[in-house]
C-alpha cells in the first residue's frame, strides 16, 4: 500500500484502469491495487489493515534540548516515568496535530483553532500544566478544558476565563470570572507546588521568625 502511494507522486506514473495488468500481477504496488478494488467491490471487506496507519508505520516522539540535541524519547520512557511523564507528550502532540490542522497553507491564517480537553492534565503537575499550557498558545490554539474543583488553583494561573457549574440537586448554578494577569502572576508566586517543598518551608520559617505568620498558621 505505501509502494503505490509512493509510486503515485512520481509523474511518470501510469496505472491502466482497463487495461490488461497481468504483466505485474506480483508487485506490491499491484496487490494494493487488487486490495482497494476488492474493498470498493464488497461494502464488508475488512478495512482494519489500511486504515490504521499503526499496522504499517512506526511512530516515535523525541525529546530535545535547547540546542536540539536529543535527550530522550517516548519508547525509552514509556514505562519508567511518572504518569504525568508519560501523558505530556501525547499533550504536546495533540497540540502540535491541530494547529497543523487548521492552519491554513495557502493564507496562514488558523480560524478558531479549538482544542476541548476532558479531565485535563489530570496526571501533570503544576509546573507541567503551566509549560503544556504556553505551549498551546504558543500554537496559537484556543483551549477549552473541563477539570474537577481541585485543580481550580492549577488552572486559575494559565486560563483566561473560568466558568463554574454548581449543581444543588435540580438546580444546576453558572457564574464566570476573569482573571487579570496580575491576578495570575499573584497566584503563580504564592503557588507551593511552584516553588518547590524545601523553598516553601524555607519561606515559612523566615515568616515565622519574623513574625509575619499567626501562630496557628506557622505551626500547620
Amino acid at each position: 500500500m505505501i509502494e503505490l502511494v509512493e509510486e503515485s507522486r512520481k509523474p511518470e506514473f501510469n496505472l491502466p484502469l482497463f487495461g490488461d495488468r497481468s504483466d505485474d500481477a506480483s508487485s506490491p504496488m499491484m496487490r494494493a491495487v487488487r486490495q482497494i478494488e476488492e474493498i470498493l467491490s464488497k461494502p464488508e471487506a475488512r478495512t482494519e489493515e489500511i486504515e490504521d496507519p499503526r499496522k504499517y508505520f512506526n511512530f516515535e516522539l523525541f525529546i530535545q534540548d535547547a540546542e536540539g540535541k536529543i535527550r530522550s524519547s517516548l519508547t525509552s520512557r514509556a514505562g519508567t516515568g511518572s504518569g504525568g511523564e508519560g501523558q505530556l507528550p501525547f499533550y504536546i502532540a495533540i497540540g502540535a496535530s491541530l494547529a497543523a490542522t487548521y492552519q491554513n497553507r495557502r493564507t496562514g491564517e488558523s480560524g478558531l483553532s479549538l482544542a476541548i480537553f476532558d479531565e485535563a492534565f489530570n496526571r501533570l503537575d503544576t509546573k507541567a500544566i503551566g509549560q503544556c499550557s504556553e505551549f498551546m498558545r504558543d500554537l496559537g490554539l484556543q483551549v477549552m478544558l473541563a477539570t474537577p474543583d481541585e485543580k481550580r488553583h492549577v488552572f486559575m494561573e494559565v486560563v483566561d476565563t473560568v466558568v463554574n457549574v454548581n449543581r444543588l440537586g435540580n438546580q444546576v448554578m453558572i457564574d464566570t470570572e476573569y482573571p487579570t494577569e496580575m491576578a495570575r502572576q499573584a497566584i503563580v508566586a504564592a503557588d507551593p507546588y511552584r516553588k518547590g517543598f524545601d523553598v516553601f518551608k524555607s519561606e515559612l520559617i523566615a515568616a515565622e521568625s519574623a513574625g509575619a505568620l499567626p501562630q496557628d498558621q506557622a505551626a500547620e
